[in-house]
This record gives structure tokens, sequence and C-alpha cells, in this order.
């Protein structure tokens, strides 16, 4: 069994953030489809952002198949727990992920199905997009929840860290929270 060992507590019910790694020996992916213009812009023809729509978690309203692909600009192949997209406000996390938050009840996020693919084309999974909590109220958020967007960095209680940390869940960043806590 693992050990996990955490600092000292700050306060009850401290945040955590969570985030993709984006070193160079990190997998990069970004969204694809086809029409997509080189420098944007990337929107609907009804005016929506089409990376809000993804990060929303509703690729299928969109006319056109979304695919992730490895970043041009990326060497990398390790594989996080969480995928870098470039700071986009898309999440793409692991199975393992998504598995201890089922495990741990988690309330308020939703996941969709993600294609993935690398430098040579061969699909990549064990991976799907996830929507977190916009409202403050759920252990698990979007970094943006105040402004009720997602955004690439969640923030999530300490228990469910440790749930995370525990189950082997580490191929991502973990940072003490420093904006203004969600009310749980």
């Amino acid at each position: 069994m693992r050990q996990v060992i955490f600092p000292k507590r700050r306060s009850a019910g401290d945040w955590t953030e969570l985030r993709a790694r984006s070193e160079k020996k990190d997998l990069w992916v970004e969204p694809q489809w086809r029409g997509k213009p080189e420098l944007g812009p990337w929107v609907t023809g009804d005016g929506q952002r089409v990376v809000d729509v993804i990060a929303d978690g509703h690729c299928d309203s969109l006319p056109y198949d979304v695919c992730f692909e490895q970043s041009p600009d990326c060497e990398g192949t390790r594989r996080g727990d969480i995928l870098w997209l470039g700071g986009l406000p898309i999440g793409i996390v692991s199975s393992r992920f998504i598995r201890e938050l089922h495990k741990l009840d988690v309330a308020g996020w939703s996941t969709y199905p993600v294609a993935i693919k690398d430098s040579a084309g061969q699909e990549i999974e064990g991976y799907h997009g996830l929507v977190a909590d916009v409202t403050g109220n759920s252990e698990l958020v979007s970094g943006a929840w105040k402004a009720g967007r997602q955004m690439p960095v969640y923030l999530a209680t300490d228990r469910v860290v440790g749930a995370l940390l525990a189950a082997g869940v580490d191929g991502l960043d973990f940072s003490t929270a420093t904006k203004r806590l969600p009310r749980r």
C-alpha cells in the first residue's frame, strides 16, 4: 500500500489546485476539426466560441467531429492524468481520475467522450473530457467557477486530493489554492 504524506493542514476544508503538467516531456494535445482555421476565429455559425462549446461537453452539438491530436509543438509522450491543452479551458482527464471521483461520490461534474491521437495518428485511449462544477458547491470545481466557466485548472478539497493520490493519480501538478475558495 502506498503511503501518502500531506503537508501540515492549513485550515479545515483546504483546497488544492490541480493542473496538467506541461513540461517538454509531457503529451500536449489540441482540438482539431474539419475546416478549422489556423488562426481563428474559432466560432460557430451562431457566434459561440468552439472551445467553450467543447469545454462545456457539447461537442455533439457541433456540425463536425472534434478530435484531439498531439500538438505539433509537443515532443513529449508522457501521459498525465490531466492532459495539457496549451491553456485552453478544456479538461481531459484519465480514466483512473474519473474512477476515483465515482468512488468518492463527488457531485457536480460530468464527462464526455474524446478521441485522442498521437503524432503518428494512433489512438490514445483511457481519457475523457471533464466538465467540472461551476457553481462552487462541489468538492471539485472549475478554477473559473466564479465566472461560471470551465478552465484548465481545477480546485479540489483535501478529501478528493487525498483519494486521488492514494489511488496513484499523480500525473498532474498539485499546488495550494490561492484564490477565493468555493462554498460547500
